[in-house]
């Protein structure tokens, strides 16, 4: 299946469960965004990087992890299409405290593992996967550089989402410095669980350091005029990457 053919039936899916969340009766608030909406920025960042071809590299069967999964529509869409699933978040962070994922899960007859885990600490995988999403999660984490280690340790590929910076509150211009603007309690949104925002060369490094290659990457919205703390002013980082060949040492060295 070819990038653009996953992005029009990752639609037609997203109509399918939007229409089972409509017709639910339930005690809970559904996650207010469309998470399957991130294919039409995959499927730039793909075409862009000349791998159209991606997915139709990854045979059904092999094993996917999604991160950060919200109501789980990204793992039942994969699912669906014959790839073993597992997904990682908390009740403690997720939106309805993981209530729409199970009740998805009991409603599609799915099969997919779900994994309650903290991976803002020492958190542990216990198997590899071929492909991992972690799409608009690291900036919402307090240790951004061991989750990525973890997930060298643990799967072939990422595709990563993150939101970057290239100006400092005061103007100063970060976007070709190594470096992280560590947001306030409330400066974003109002949100504290906000906090780290690279700049692109420091995303670039971190990604990097963490035993991973960039095969493409594609920045969106408010590119080369972001902030790290205007809600207005928001740049997304989009990437795949590939862990490095030797991946097995990433904790024991540091010569990455």
């Amino acid at each position: 299946m070819s990038v653009s053919s996953v992005q029009e039936e990752a639609q037609l899916f997203e109509s399918k469960l939007s229409e089972i969340k409509r017709q639910s009766n339930v005690d809970f608030d559904w996650y207010p965004y469309h998470s399957l909406n991130n294919f039409y920025l995959i499927e730039e960042l793909l075409t862009a990087g000349n791998l159209p071809d991606f997915f139709e590299t990854m045979p059904a069967g092999k094993k996917i992890l999604d991160i950060g999964c919200a109501d789980g529509d990204v793992a039942f869409f994969f699912e669906q299409k014959g790839f073993v699933i597992d997904v990682v978040d908390r009740q403690a962070t997720n939106f309805n405290n993981l209530k729409g994922c199970k009740y998805l899960k009991g409603k599609l007859q799915s099969k997919i593992r779900i994994l309650e885990l903290d991976i803002d600490r020492h958190f542990k995988l216990d198997t590899d996967y071929k492909l991992t999403f972690a799409l608009g999660l690291l900036y919402h984490l307090r240790n951004p550089f061991y989750f990525l280690n973890m997930l060298c340790s643990h799967s072939e590929s990422v595709l990563l989402s993150t939101r970057i910076a290239s100006h400092a509150p005061d103007g100063t211009k970060i976007k070709n410095l190594t470096v992280a603007y560590l947001v306030g309690a409330n400066e974003l949104n109002n949100d504290p669980t906000n906090y780290w925002i690279f700049s692109l060369a420091g995303i670039r490094q971190l990604i990097k350091r963490a035993g991973f290659d960039i095969v493409c990457e594609k920045c969106f919205g408010e590119v080369d005029n972001s902030s790290p703390h205007e809600s207005n002013k928001d740049e997304r980082y989009f990437a795949l990457l590939k862990r490095v060949d030797n991946f097995q040492g990433i904790f024991d060295h540091h010569h990455y």
